[in-house]
């Protein structure tokens, strides 16, 4: 991290899912990065255990945290339909990757139980939308920046 930092690196993201909610590297982090943020998908059968995260978070003294809307893509329709989510088609028809409307209730849960419960922790909302929105510009950056 402190590498990094020298680099010229100065916030960072750390998506927490992937480590089952491990709080150890949170804490390395915002030693070395006041400019921090954790971002987790609002996945609907984990609201408990992200609703105690966000209080551990809070406690911590985390600034940010972005709650991801889950969504159904090409790439992982089979294995949302083995956890049990379907995409929502009505209205988001002009999206590749469709919403699952559990999720987006779910993150409004999470987003009032952290307006009621912090003081610091500032919680945002990226949509399913909003995130192909920004992958598309990231992916559009990357290949003008590859075409000679």
């Amino acid at each position: 991290l402190q590498k990094l930092k020298a680099a010229g690196l100065d916030a960072l993201r750390m998506n927490l899912v992937a480590r089952d909610y491990d709080l150890s590297p949170v804490r390395e982090a915002l030693a070395v990065f006041p400019e921090f943020a954790v971002e987790i998908p609002a996945v609907p059968s984990q609201l408990a255990r992200q609703k105690k995260l966000i209080l551990e978070l809070e406690s911590l003294g985390v600034p940010y945290l972005n709650l991801h809307e889950l969504f159904v893509s090409p790439e992982n329709a089979a294995r949302m339909a083995v956890e049990g989510y379907a995409a929502a088609d009505a209205g988001h028809r002009h999206l590749i990757w469709r919403p699952v409307p559990e999720s987006g209730e779910a993150a409004l849960k999470l987003l009032l139980f952290a307006l009621r419960h912090t003081r610091r922790l500032s919680a945002y909302y990226c949509s399913c939308g909003t995130q192909e929105t920004i992958s598309r510009r990231g992916l559009a950056r990357r290949e003008s920046s590859t075409v000679p």
